[in-house]
């Protein structure tokens, strides 16, 4: 029973404020200005945002230009192709960390690859894996034959 009451004494209030505003005048300028009131509450832009509207579009226009992955990477490749040249002394993991936020697909792979250290355990372990296949016994092996039989034991 009081919800009811609340209800009545809101479409009350909302009655008395349309009243006032149609007793304010009904001049074109007026309801021009309501209008814009309104337009603008629609589409939910502050003051500031209104002035910076054009401004806005132009930079989610520049955002939306590569839709794909692969012309992400072409713009990228293309940036990283106009920066200048640097000095050999300068560690390139340290150099791929300062560009990453121009160049985020490059330097992720960058990341991926120049975190491996250099080491001859990978090949002497082949050599060894070459030396098990190829013996006395297996001596008749053909060359291509060995190397994909080296290949698989090392990569399956």
């Amino acid at each position: 029973m009081q919800n009811k009451g609340v209800a009545t004494q809101v479409q009350q209030m909302e009655q008395d404020l349309e009243g006032t505003a149609g007793s304010r005048g009904e001049d074109s300028a007026g309801e021009d200005s309501t209008v814009a009131v309104a337009t603008k509450k629609k589409a939910g832009l502050s003051a500031l945002g209104e002035l910076f509207t054009d401004e806005d579009m132009a930079v989610e226009s520049r955002q939306e230009m590569p839709h794909t992955i692969t012309e992400k990477a072409q713009e990228e490749i293309q940036r990283y192709r106009g920066l200048p040249s640097t000095l050999t002394s300068v560690n390139p993991a340290t150099w791929w960390w300062t560009v990453r936020d121009t160049l985020p697909l490059l330097s992720d792979l960058a990341a991926k690859y120049l975190c491996v250290q250099a080491s001859s355990t990978p090949a002497e372990r082949t050599f060894s894996t070459a030396g098990d296949t190829i013996s006395q016994e297996r001596a008749c092996l053909s060359p291509e034959k060995a190397d994909m039989l080296i290949f698989l034991k090392k990569n399956c």
